[in-house]
């Protein structure tokens, strides 16, 4: 049940963590919030007793009924196609709260959530176009390994169509509207070795770099074979260096605009691959 509060409270845009934390010093619990909010004049006392401020939008919305109905309604939703909650408390997922204080409270998972707790979970990160087939050859390799070495690989999925393709141990995580369609999809989808997380478009969420910060937050390595230099390239290798994880780079031609981040990376200081045998030893 305790899951309902958590998704009740991540359905207000800018609930962060620390106000979070503020409303659970001074409630215990998300039931007493849920509770004690039903009556306005109360809640408003405890608040004012209690020395927290929080916006007059975040208050109307922590007591308005028809959110609290709608959050039921949506909760039950969840349930019937199978989606699990990764929550704020749950050990299996607890990082990235503390990374990203603006963060939503809640993540849906639908799969083997056993793979967040792999001690190696590896992401492969090159351009969307225009890889190179030197880039795709490496790729392919690290593929090859990372499925004989029982490895956790994590992808960034843009196209419904691409569930499809997950392999064994692969954490997906979506980065497009769902919806009843979308899980009436993944419904079909044998998961026993897989793992889909996502969160469900009709939140208030304005991140829209939540797939990249999900991605960062979860891996223990990423490997980067071809990267140009772009705004949405440096704000991801920014998420996995705040988070604290390893980078390794494959060199790239230095001709190539698709390779100049990727090659900036290496001067900066960042790991370099320069044969198989670099990637045996960190994979």
């Amino acid at each position: 049940m305790i899951i309902k509060y958590y998704l009740w409270l991540s359905m207000f845009c800018n609930v962060n963590y620390e106000m979070f934390k503020q409303l659970l010093k001074v409630f215990n619990n998300l039931e007493t919030i849920y509770k004690i909010s039903k009556v306005k004049f109360l809640f408003k006392q405890y608040l004012l007793e209690n020395k927290v401020f929080i916006s007059e939008n975040i208050y109307s919305k922590l007591t308005n009924p028809s959110l609290k109905e709608k959050c039921e309604n949506f909760y039950n939703k969840l349930q019937k196609y199978g989606v699990d909650l990764l929550t704020y408390d749950n050990n299996k997922f607890n990082d990235i709260f503390f990374c990203f204080k603006n963060y939503e409270l809640v993540i849906f998972s639908i799969g083997n959530t056993d793979l967040l707790l792999k001690n190696d979970k590896i992401m492969i990160y090159k351009n969307e176009i225009n890889s190179s087939e030197y880039s795709n050859n490496i790729e392919g390799y690290i593929n090859k390994k990372i499925m004989e070495k029982f490895k956790v690989q994590i992808k960034i999925i843009e196209k419904l169509e691409d569930i499809e393709l997950m392999r064994e141990n692969e954490i997906c995580i979506l980065n497009f509207k769902i919806d009843k369609y979308t899980l009436e999809y993944i419904n079909n989808i044998d998961l026993t070795d897989k793992l889909i997380l996502f969160c469900p478009y009709n939140f208030n969420i304005k991140n829209e770099n939540l797939s990249k910060i999900l991605a960062s937050s979860i891996l223990n390595k990423l490997i980067v074979l071809e990267a140009r230099y772009e705004e949405k390239n440096v704000k991801f290798i920014d998420f996995v260096l705040e988070c604290g994880k390893e980078i390794f780079v494959v060199p790239g031609d230095i001709m190539s605009s698709n390779c100049y981040f990727s090659n900036y990376l290496i001067k900066l200081g960042a790991n370099t691959i320069l044969s198989k045998s670099d990637i045996n030893d960190i994979i």
